[in-house]
């Protein structure tokens, strides 16, 4: 039976960025990156506390709200307050998929082995009043020789 967890994580969404090399040939995360990271892993410790890395299939789904630009007309955003362009898609930075590739990172080995377990990945970005970011996993179970069809 799948089990499902979500959790929310305030603010703008944050994107995955690509290691950094410094002057001396080390790579590092940068910094935003890693704290929101930190945020993704304590968000999903607090909606699943006592997992452990979940070794089946694995579904992620992710809506990423993020607030328009303040070059926006007075009437455009007040059609967000009435939700008639929120679900209208957002088309600007950070990308769905970058969203989605830093939660997948920051998840692994916490709420599954390996982000390669993810069998379904649907991202939305919309436009919204707030800034923030819902994310729900569903575990699956695993394949099993019963299970199994011949």
């Amino acid at each position: 039976m799948p089990r499902t967890v979500s959790f929310t994580l305030p603010g703008e969404p944050v994107a995955w960025q690509r290691r950094v090399v410094n002057k001396r040939g080390q790579q590092y995360t940068p910094a935003k990156a890693r704290a929101r990271m930190a945020e993704v892993r304590w968000a999903f410790d607090q909606a699943a506390r006592g997992w452990k890395p979940h070794e089946g299939p694995v579904g992620l789904f992710i809506n990423a709200y993020l607030k328009p630009p303040a070059s926006w007309p007075a009437w455009r955003k007040a059609g967000l307050a009435e939700h008639l362009v929120s679900f209208v898609g957002c088309c600007k930075a950070p990308d769905a998929s970058n969203i989605a590739k830093l939660i997948e990172d920051a998840l692994n080995g916490l709420a599954y082995k390996d982000d390669a377990q993810i069998i379904a990945l649907t991202v939305h970005t919309f436009w919204g009043d707030e800034a923030y970011t819902e994310a729900a996993l569903t575990f699956y179970d695993p394949p099993s020789r019963e299970n199994a069809t011949r």
